[in-house]
């Protein structure tokens, strides 16, 4: 197996997390490893530093929404 070195330290650390948590088996390791995620989501507005509000990107009105559902089928978009 060949690693690049800028992927060493990664590699590195999903092997002792296997060897430290070897007792318990895939189901408990991948349940272990969803506990320390949850609550730690990232932006794609603070990922590329478009930082404002919620962090969510402003939502681009299209044709689509703005005409063809208002004149077909009489939704109103905000």
């Amino acid at each position: 197996m060949s690693v690049e070195p800028f992927h060493l330290f990664r590699y590195l650390d999903e092997q002792s997390f296997r060897f430290n948590e070897r007792k318990d088996n895939d189901a408990g390791r991948f349940v272990k490893v969803v506990t320390g995620v949850i609550g730690k989501g990232l932006r794609y507005a603070n990922l590329i530093g478009k930082t404002g509000g919620d962090g969510l990107p402003q939502k681009a009105k299209s044709w689509f929404t703005e005409t063809w559902l208002l004149n077909h089928l009489g939704f109103e978009t905000d």
